[in-house]
């Protein structure tokens, strides 16, 4: 009996200590649990370093979690990161939607798997552009619909109005301005009102 518990504390003092343990050792370390448990009650009795075993037991499967969490984690951000990068260089106000969706992907990861994404600069960037590009339209937006507003013939009682739609117009960017649908009915208006 006690030959037999000597060859299983043997294999248990030949393992590392916890704090040395790896995933590298599982193989060795489940030869030593496969080697106690094939004693009989008696000789595992003998066995005088079984909780060793038992610690770096779960030790080892302490660490296989966290290895599987981080095959996941990084499995997680690879397919964001694969979506960020298929995103347009260049984005406009059609592309709100798939940009948000990326956003949206990148928020529903835990903070570990965004840690690992190592393109979110890309996504910031082009979420910037995005809500400026959004932005631009939605200004050019209420022109066309103060331009739009104008009668179709106009007095002198519409200079005001005109005028107040050519100061909105005015005070667009560049950019805001040649989104801007209606340009030409207000500048038709201004020459009915010339006249």
């Amino acid at each position: 009996n006690t030959a037999a518990a000597n060859v299983v504390i043997e294999k248990i003092n030949a393992l590392p200590a916890i704090d040395g343990i790896t995933l590298i050792h599982e193989e060795q370390m489940t030869d030593a649990l496969t080697a106690f448990d094939a004693l009989t009650a008696d000789q595992q009795n003998l066995v005088t370093n079984i909780d060793t075993l038992l610690q770096l037991e779960e030790a080892i499967n302490e660490l296989k979690a966290a290895a599987a969490l981080a095959e996941e984690n990084a499995l997680a951000a690879k397919a964001v990161i694969e979506q960020i990068n298929a995103l347009p260089e260049v984005v406009t106000s059609t592309h709100i939607t798939l940009v948000e969706e990326v956003q949206a992907a990148f928020d529903a990861l835990t903070a570990d798997q965004q840690a690992l994404v190592t393109n979110k600069e890309k996504l910031d960037s082009l979420v910037e552009k995005i809500t400026a590009a959004h932005n631009d339209q939605l200004a050019a937006e209420q022109v066309d619909a103060a331009i739009n507003a104008l009668p179709t013939t106009i007095t002198l009682e519409h200079a005001k109005q005109i005028e107040e739609a050519r100061t909105l117009f005015a005070n667009l960017t560049i950019a805001q301005q040649a989104l801007v649908q209606a340009f030409s009915k207000l500048t038709d208006a201004e020459a009915q009102l010339a006249l």
